[in-house]
């Protein structure tokens, strides 16, 4: 499936199998977007947000557009995001980046943050379900080369727990 101009989805979108090519449009769905396995997801240059949350066990490749997803995020098995140099911004109280190390990769910037302003924030470790938690597998998961990782809100009254956890590029916590 190819997008011919802007594309707006008012419930859940699915790719099953195959490609979806959002053919350098936007695209902005309001429901559930999920990304099967197999299934490929060609974001390109422009901007792609995912206001019900997005769920990816196949392949998203973007090619400087950037990347917002709201609500809910989780990388599955086999998921991976190749941004490109376009912005990865997910904002949701819950988030999984998988345990599978450099599968979110990207040379723009990548911010991580809970939707909830007083969300606590625990890195390098499990946390419990009330936390905005990214253990240390979880941060494997961002691939070295974005010029920036941003985790926390600019706005956040949350506590912030970091345990030992290395990064290999520049990052805020916030």
């Amino acid at each position: 499936f190819e997008a011919d101009g802007a594309t707006a989805i008012a419930g859940t979108f699915t790719v099953s199998s195959g490609t979806y090519d959002a053919n350098d449009n936007t695209t902005t769905v309001t429901g559930l977007a999920t990304i099967n396995g197999g299934a490929t997801y060609l974001a390109g240059s422009d901007t792609q947000t995912f206001n019900g949350g997005l769920a990816i066990s196949g392949t998203m490749t973007g090619a400087g557009g950037a990347i917002n997803v709201n609500v809910t995020f989780t990388l599955g098995a086999g998921g991976s995001i190749a941004a490109g140099s376009g912005a990865i911004t997910i904002t949701a109280d819950s988030v999984d980046l998988g345990s599978t190390a450099n599968t979110i990769g990207g040379t723009g910037t990548i911010t991580l943050q809970p939707t909830t302003v007083t969300r606590p924030i625990v890195l390098g470790a499990a946390g419990t379900a009330s936390d905005f938690a990214l253990d240390t597998a979880e941060l494997s998961a961002l691939t070295d080369g974005f010029s920036s990782i941003t985790i926390g809100r600019d706005n956040g009254e949350h506590a912030i727990t970091i345990s030992a956890v290395t990064f290999n590029d520049p990052v805020t916590i916030r």
